[in-house]
């Protein structure tokens, strides 16, 4: 009974850390001043704090909101709008983002699209990273792939290979990394994979 107490307490404070931090993340930028002479040095100086804060938030759409409304704000000062651009880029996208998180760019790149700011150039680079982005996301069906098999070099397509199953691991790994080897011992010794 003890242990079941402190469960519910555990989650209970749990789920009020959570709606705290959403609350965080959603007000971080309430109290900046997009007109100070150094609105995009302290913009600089603030974004890995909110970084830090992303990793805990509920939904991708809270940070989205909290970014976008920030960038709306920064319509005003379109040397910030274009600092905060950039930086919610580097921040969210890419291979060495701080917080690569492709749900929340997705958010965002709709709103870049929408500012007086941005331009053609702009815009088809903007459309380019969306149609990327959709591509492979969480729960849709993977977009279909040429594969090279170890017997003889036959190719053939990921969705052939699939055909009639439910669900498909597809997993890239190194032949010479130990790590490697010992998670392929794992999943080949998975009852659940094997069906």
């Amino acid at each position: 009974m003890r242990l079941l107490y402190t469960i519910l307490l555990l989650a209970g404070w749990w789920s009020a850390y959570g709606q705290r931090t959403d609350s965080l993340v959603a007000h971080y930028w309430d109290g900046f001043d997009i007109r100070a002479e150094k609105a995009i040095r302290n913009a600089l100086e603030e974004m890995p704090g909110f970084a830090e804060l992303l990793s805990e938030v509920s939904s991708p759409d809270i940070a989205a909101e909290a970014y976008s409304a920030l960038m709306a704000r920064a319509e005003a000062n379109a040397e910030l709008w274009y600092c905060l651009r950039d930086n919610a880029e580097e921040t969210f996208h890419g291979p060495n983002a701080i917080h690569q998180d492709d749900e929340i760019y997705i958010r965002l790149l709709k709103t870049f699209m929408e500012s007086k700011h941005c331009t053609e150039g702009d815009r088809i680079r903007f459309e380019y990273q969306m149609e990327s982005l959709q591509k492979n996301r969480v729960g849709t069906r993977a977009a279909d792939l040429t594969l090279h098999l170890d017997d003889g070099g036959r190719r053939c397509m990921l969705s052939e290979l699939c055909e009639g199953s439910d669900s498909t691991l597809l997993l890239f790994y190194d032949p010479l990394c130990d790590h490697c080897g010992i998670l392929i011992e794992e999943l080949s010794a998975d009852s659940v994979l094997q069906k």
